[in-house]
């Protein structure tokens, strides 16, 4: 893989992190909870 593939996966997942903490701050367990919510009501929403 090439330096400029290997660092612009870097920088997404970095831009991710920044986002996340952004968002949630210290409350990670709450980014956590969230995300499988909306996951589960995915699902459901699959089923129907």
């Amino acid at each position: 893989m090439d330096f400029r593939a290997r660092r612009m996966r870097c920088y997404g997942h970095i831009l991710n992190l920044v986002a996340r903490a952004f968002l949630y701050g210290e409350e990670f367990e709450a980014f956590e909870a969230e995300s499988q919510v909306f996951d589960l009501l995915g699902r459901r929403e699959d089923d129907l």
